[in-house]
């Protein structure tokens, strides 16, 4: 797995993964040609999939800061299904 998809993953700065989240959101097929250079098949899936991932954990981040647990966890539960998801492509770890 390369650096920038580890800082995808492992962020919980928000800052960070909005970065992520605008450029995978306008230019979405240059991005997934950055994280997955070989292009392997379902590259441009997994670069969409990763700007969902990021969605939904900013939101849950968000939710937490402002005290809305259960709605928080709602979301977790959605990136952690995508995590899941993304692993069984093959080109997450």
């Amino acid at each position: 797995m390369n650096d920038q998809i580890k800082e995808i993953l492992e962020s919980e700065d928000v800052d960070v993964l909005m970065g992520w989240f605008d450029r995978l959101s306008k230019h979405l097929t240059l991005c997934a040609r950055t994280l997955f250079p070989n292009r392997q098949k379902g590259y441009q899936n997994t670069a969409a999939n990763l700007k969902h991932y990021i969605k939904h954990k900013v939101t849950a981040i968000n939710l937490k800061a402002t005290g809305q647990i259960q709605e928080a966890e709602y979301h977790e539960q959605i990136y952690a299904a995508i995590l899941n998801t993304l692993k069984q492509t093959g080109l997450i770890k």
